[in-house]
C-alpha cells in the first residue's frame, strides 16, 4: 500500500539535501524515526510537522500533499467539515456552519474524544486558512495514538 505522506518526505528532504541522520538532528529525533516514516511504518506526532517543514523548507500543505486545496480570493467558508476516526473505534463527523464552529471552537471542539483528536491542532490556522479563501480538505493527520482526523473547508 503507497503512503502518500512517506513519498512526500523523501521527495522534500532530498529536495533539501538532508541526509535522514540531518533531519533527525535538526528535529531531535533518531535517524530511526525519520526512517519509519519514510518507508510509512509509523507517522510524526503532529507536534512535529511545523518543524518538520521548516527543516525542510515547504509549506504545511505541501508536506502534507494537499493538493486539493483551493483558494478564491474573497470566498466565505460555509461549513466546516471535522471528521475523526478515534483509536477506539469512535468515530465524529461534524458537518457545521462555519460561524458556529468557530464561536464554539474554545469549548465545544475541546471536550470528549473530539477534543483529544484535536490536541495539538490550532484551529486558528485552520479559522485563518478558510478566511483567506481556502476551501477542500486542509488538514488530515493520523496522530501518534492512532486518531485519524480530517478538517474540510466547503
Amino acid at each position: 500500500m503507497e503512503n502518500d505522506f512517506a513519498n512526500k518526505l523523501v521527495e522534500l528532504r532530498k529536495r533539501a539535501g538532508l541526509t535522514q541522520d540531518e533531519l533527525a538532528q535538526k528535529l531531535n529525533l533518531t535517524p530511526q524515526s525519520i526512517s519509519k516514516y519514510e518507508r510509512g511504518e509509523a507517522n510524526p506526532d503532529i507536534s512535529y510537522l511545523v518543524p518538520m517543514c521548516d527543516a525542510l523548507g515547504c509549506t504545511l500543505d505541501e508536506l502534507m500533499g494537499l493538493s486539493n486545496v483551493n483558494y478564491i480570493e474573497g470566498r466565505k467558508p460555509r461549513k466546516l467539515v471535522i471528521k475523526v476516526l478515534s483509536e477506539d473505534g469512535d468515530k465524529v463527523n461534524l458537518n457545521l456552519p462555519y460561524f458556529l464552529v468557530k464561536g464554539m471552537a474554545k469549548t465545544f471542539l475541546k471536550s470528549g474524544n473530539l477534543g483529544k483528536a484535536l490536541e495539538g491542532i490550532d484551529l486558528n490556522v485552520v479559522f485563518e486558512a478558510a478566511e483567506s479563501g481556502a476551501f477542500g480538505k486542509i488538514l488530515e493527520v493520523d496522530s501518534s495514538d492512532g486518531d485519524h482526523v480530517e478538517i474540510f473547508v466547503e
